[in-house]
């Protein structure tokens, strides 16, 4: 994993109260995948916090989305859909 990736991991980590283990971290290549997995640790983890909130899966997103753009700094939010790749998309390293 580049330093991105990592920076973004850690963001997501952080703003979600989770852990993604490094397995599941490497295996993870574009955003809509690292939302399904936010959601699954979620819902494992029984997170109230997020899972109590109106439409939690859309609200998910728009939060990774923030958190994706903040590292790869010329990226609009609304530029990202589920299909873009942190590497060639996004180049992270």
């Amino acid at each position: 994993m580049g330093l991105e990736t990592v920076e973004l991991v850690m963001d997501v980590e952080d703003a979600f109260d989770i852990s993604i283990p490094n397995e599941m971290a490497q295996r993870i290549q574009t955003v809509g995948q690292l939302h399904d997995a936010v959601v699954t640790l979620l819902r494992a983890n029984d997170n109230r916090d997020w899972l109590s909130r109106t439409d939690f899966e859309n609200q998910v997103w728009h939060q990774l989305c923030e958190l994706t753009a903040q590292v790869a700094t010329d990226v609009k939010t609304s530029q990202i859909t589920r299909d873009t790749r942190f590497i060639q998309d996004l180049g992270f390293g």
